[in-house]
């Protein structure tokens, strides 16, 4: 299933197939509430950039130009005090970390604004420290524009890209043969549009997709489900509110997402369906 999944995806973003719009649309999620009260969201900070293991046990999170993780016991459990990834975080900024579901792999980007990089570490183990992170081989990766990674397929063979390269941010699909070896991409044509896209994550098949666009005129987060070969988009607007509602984290089974909204700050929040 992973490896037709993967080919899929891979033609969907380079085949002439027609993009149809909505037919019937996924479930409504829940209103969203607060991912908590604290100790992750503080009045003090901005919280942004959502990303959690496949068990809902570790988060990982950008706050204040670093990268910072919490835990819990069970995913049932309040999230524990965050604290930095001091073996991920420099001088200068990280954002936008993307755990791989059995939190082994992380990618994350670096850099200033105009000229950010997609980095990756691993470790051997879900209470071994990360790796030191190696800027990933990808063919987007270059001087000039900003990549910042989204979901990655469970057998590491696909990631989900945003990047800058063409002028606005767009939605590109990267795949490789084999764990090592370079990532090339393609524009994910039939999620993109005239504005910006970014910040996509996929149920493990691959057929669901959530990514925020500001194509409405404020950055919302929309929904795009595969039926037949034809991707149909759906706008989430029972998430969308008159500021920012931005990178979507969805969980394996399509039933939570986990993103950041802009109110006097930027906070994390919870939705089900």
């Amino acid at each position: 299933m992973l490896g037709r999944t993967c080919a899929t995806l891979l033609c969907l973003a380079g085949c002439d197939r027609a993009f149809l719009g909505e037919r019937v649309p996924p479930a409504a999620f829940s209103e969203p509430i607060l991912l908590d009260e604290g100790p992750v969201n503080s009045p003090a900070t901005e919280e942004d950039d959502p990303s959690l293991t496949g068990d809902l046990l570790e988060l990982y999170f950008l706050r204040q130009g670093d990268l910072f993780r919490a835990t819990r016991a069970d995913a049932s459990m309040p999230w524990s005090a965050p604290m930095p990834v001091v073996e991920l975080n420099t001088a200068g900024t990280e954002l936008r970390p993307s755990v791989s579901e059995n939190g082994l792999t992380i990618y994350f980007s670096r850099g200033p604004l105009g000229d950010r990089d997609i980095f990756v570490s691993t470790r051997p183990s879900r209470t071994a420290t990360w790796s030191p992170p190696d800027r990933l081989a990808l063919d987007l990766n270059q001087p000039g524009s900003d990549e910042l990674a989204g979901w990655s397929s469970p057998d590491g063979l696909t990631l989900l890209v945003e990047s800058s390269v063409g002028g606005s941010h767009d939605l590109y699909l990267a795949t490789r043969a084999a764990v090592g070896e370079s990532f090339t991409s393609a524009p994910f044509a039939e999620l993109n549009s005239s504005s910006n896209d970014g910040a996509a994550w996929a149920t493990p098949d691959g057929r669901a997709i959530v990514f925020e666009s500001n194509r409405t005129q404020t950055t919302a987060i929309w929904e795009a489900n595969l039926e037949d070969d034809v991707w149909y988009l759906h706008h989430h607007v029972e998430l969308d509110t008159a500021r920012t509602d931005g990178t979507p984290w969805l969980s394996p089974d399509g039933n939570v997402i986990v993103f950041s909204r802009t109110t006097t700050t930027d906070d994390l929040y919870l939705a089900t369906r």
